[in-house]
């Protein structure tokens, strides 16, 4: 499996208090407890990172502890990640999704706040949720910062979070050979 380190990926820890994918193109090698997907798919990135999945995560994953506290994490398995219904989109409805990923992986501005909301909005709807799906998803949402639920698409640096724990970010300035 050596071979799948060299392709364009998304990584992501196996447990965490939310998912923190990150995509990688350089190559980087992962320490353990790490998941790799090899792709390209920067919709499924998008899902990856996206409320409707936190959420889901939260009531049909492994848990250790509360999910929904500070101190809770999320397991997230690979049987489990494969459970997750992903609306199959056409091209023309991932694109602006897509486009949407690709600015926050090459540019951190004020802007990109509006940008991950944007991408939520149309995920909401792809799989066409209500304005009360929507509002559950978002009330329910643990308040993590935009940036520690982010980090992982456009951070270039290792930050630490509250409790001093190292944020899964962009892993090719992190764990290469």
């Amino acid at each position: 499996y050596y071979t799948e380190f060299a392709k364009s990926k998304i990584i992501y820890p196996e447990t965490s208090k939310w998912m923190r994918a990150c995509y990688d193109t350089t190559g980087a090698v992962c320490a353990n407890t790490v998941c790799l997907i090899p792709t390209e798919d920067l919709y499924l990135l998008a899902i990856l990172q996206s409320k409707i999945f936190d959420w889901y995560a939260r009531h049909e994953f492994q848990t250790r502890g509360d999910p929904w506290s500070f101190s809770g994490r999320v397991r997230f398995m690979t049987q489990q990640l494969e459970s997750f219904p992903m609306f199959p989109a056409m091209a023309s409805q991932q694109a602006p999704i897509i486009e949407r990923v690709n600015h926050l992986l090459t540019d951190m501005t004020a802007k990109a706040y509006y940008l991950a909301d944007e991408i939520d909005e149309y995920l909401y709807e792809l799989y066409q949720l209500t304005d009360t799906d929507r509002q559950l998803i978002q009330e329910a949402e643990p308040q993590h910062s935009f940036t520690a639920r982010y980090a992982g698409i456009w951070a270039d640096l290792p930050e630490i979070d509250e409790e001093g724990e190292q944020l899964w970010v962009r892993w090719s300035k992190i764990l290469t050979l």
